[in-house]
C-alpha cells in the first residue's frame, strides 16, 4: 500500500522574506496544488484549525509557501522531493459552530509571467534571446517573485540549427510579458514549429517545443485508476478567419480572410478576427525606410527609390526592386496578403477540429507524468487506436493525482 508524506514550509514576508524565521507547519490538512502550461495560474491550497486563534497573525500575503511530497517514505529531501514554491494571496477564515478554519491560498511565480509589464528591445536578437531578455527584464522588476530563464531551454532549433534573428522593429515598451512569449513561440516566427512554456517547481521559465515523442503510455485495461473522464470541446473551432496586417504606405488597410470550408460544413461558421500581425506592415517599412535613411526618417513614407528590399516577398520568393512609389506599395501588399494568407491556413489546421480531452485520476504518487509530456493512450471510449495527448494540467491532492490530458491538434 502506498502512502504520501508532504511537508508544507512557511516563510514570513517583510520587504523580503525572513528565512530565519522559517517554520515547518504541522496541523494543515487537504492539500491541494494545481500546475498547468501555458496562461493558466499554479495554484495551491491548504487548510489549518485555528486553535485558540493562535493563526491569527501568523499568515501574511506574499509570505513564502514551499510544499515538498514523496511517496512511501517518511523523510522528505528538500533537493528532490520539491513540488512548488509560492507565496501566499488570501487567508479567509471559516467558522463552523466551535470551528476556526484558516484557509492558506495563493501561487507560485507563474503570476509574474502572467501580469508583468515588459520595456524591452529585442530587434537584432534571435528568437530564444529575445525571451529570455524579456524574462529577466520582468524579473529585475520584480526581484522577491523573481521567475529565471532556464538553462535547459534551447538557444537554437530543435535540430541544433540558429534559431532566426528579429529584423522588424521589436520594441516593447510597457507590454504585457505573455504577449511577447505567444508571438515569439508560434511556428512563423521560430521556423521550428509551436513552442509551449510553463513554469517548473524552481519557478523557472520552461520553453519546448511541440514535439509527438511519446513520454508516457497509458492503456484503460491494464492500468490501475481510479476515474476517467472524457471530454470533446468545440468551443475553440475557428474556420472562417479575418487576418489584419496593418496599413501601406499611403494608409490603406491591409487585410484578407481565409475559410476553412470543411469544417464550416461540420461546425457552422466560426468566425476569428486575427490581429497577431497588425503591425507587419509598418515593421517592415519602418525597417526599409531606416534602411534607407538612417536615423533621419522624417516625414519619408517611401525608402529612397529606387528601392532594393532586404527582406524576401512571401508573394514571389524573392526580394522587391521598386522603382516608383506604386511599386513598393504593392510590393507590400502583395507580401504581407501572402503571410496572412500563411497564417489563416496555419490557424485552419490548428482549430478546424474540436478536441478530446481526457482527466486520468490515479492514487496519488503512483504516477510520475509531468507538465507537456506525451502519453500514448488507449481509451477504447475515445478512438479505436492510441492516441497521443498532452498534460496540460495536474492536480496533486493528498489522496489522488488528476491529469488533464488534451490533443495538440483537434480530431472531432
Amino acid at each position: 500500500m502506498t502512502y504520501i508524506t508532504w511537508r508544507i514550509d512557511h516563510i514570513p514576508y517583510d520587504d523580503g522574506w525572513e528565512e530565519t524565521d522559517r517554520t515547518t507547519l504541522t496541523n494543515y490538512y487537504d492539500p491541494l496544488l494545481t500546475t498547468a502550461i501555458g496562461t493558466g495560474k499554479d495554484t495551491f491550497e491548504f487548510k489549518q484549525i485555528n486553535f485558540n486563534r493562535e493563526l491569527d497573525d501568523f499568515f501574511k500575503p506574499n509570505d513564502k509557501i514551499e510544499i515538498y511530497r514523496t511517496l512511501n517514505s517518511e523523510t522528505i529531501d528538500t533537493d528532490t522531493d520539491i513540488l512548488m514554491i509560492g507565496s501566499l494571496k488570501s487567508t479567509p477564515e471559516d467558522y463552523s459552530g466551535s470551528v476556526n478554519l484558516q484557509r492558506a491560498e495563493g501561487l507560485n511565480f507563474s503570476e509574474t509571467i502572467m501580469e508583468a509589464i515588459v520595456y524591452v528591445d529585442v530587434e537584432n536578437l534571435t528568437i530564444a534571446a529575445a525571451l529570455e531578455l524579456a524574462i529577466n527584464n520582468a524579473g529585475n522588476k520584480n526581484q522577491n517573485f523573481k521567475v529565471t530563464w532556464s538553462n535547459s531551454n534551447l538557444d537554437t532549433k530543435f535540430d541544433g540549427s540558429a534559431f532566426p534573428t528579429i529584423t522588424e522593429d521589436a520594441r516593447y515598451f510597457n507590454k504585457p510579458l505573455k504577449t511577447v512569449i505567444e508571438k515569439y513561440s508560434t511556428h512563423q516566427k521560430t521556423e521550428d514549429g509551436d513552442y509551449l512554456w510553463y513554469i517548473n517547481n524552481n519557478n523557472e521559465f520552461i520553453w519546448k517545443k511541440k514535439i509527438t515523442n511519446v513520454d508516457h503510455s497509458f492503456d484503460e485495461e491494464t492500468d490501475i485508476f481510479k476515474s476517467i473522464k472524457i471530454g470533446k470541446d468545440i468551443k475553440e473551432v475557428k474556420n472562417y478567419f479575418i487576418l489584419k496586417g496593418g496599413s501601406d504606405p499611403e494608409g490603406n488597410q491591409i487585410q484578407t480572410k481565409y475559410v476553412n470550408y470543411s469544417s464550416m460544413a461540420k461546425h457552422g461558421a466560426k468566425y476569428y478576427f486575427d490581429v497577431e500581425l497588425v503591425s507587419l506592415a509598418r515593421d517592415i517599412i519602418q525597417s526599409d525606410l531606416k534602411d534607407s535613411w538612417g536615423g533621419d526618417v522624417g516625414a519619408n513614407s517611401y525608402p529612397d527609390l529606387p528601392y532594393t528590399t532586404k527582406w524576401t516577398s512571401a508573394a514571389t520568393g524573392s526580394t522587391v526592386t521598386a522603382t516608383t512609389e506604386k511599386q513598393y506599395t504593392d510590393a507590400i501588399r502583395a507580401h504581407i496578403k501572402a503571410v496572412l494568407e500563411e497564417r489563416g491556413e496555419q490557424l485552419a489546421e490548428l482549430l478546424q477540429y474540436g478536441k478530446l480531452a481526457v482527466d486520468i485520476e490515479f492514487t496519488a504518487g503512483t504516477k510520475e507524468w509531468g507538465l507537456a509530456s506525451n502519453v500514448s493512450c488507449n481509451i477504447p471510449q475515445i478512438v479505436n487506436t492510441n492516441k497521443i495527448m498532452r498534460v496540460k494540467q495536474i492536480r496533486y491532492s493528498n489522496s489522488t493525482d488528476i491529469f488533464s490530458l488534451e490533443e495538440d491538434k483537434g480530431s472531432i
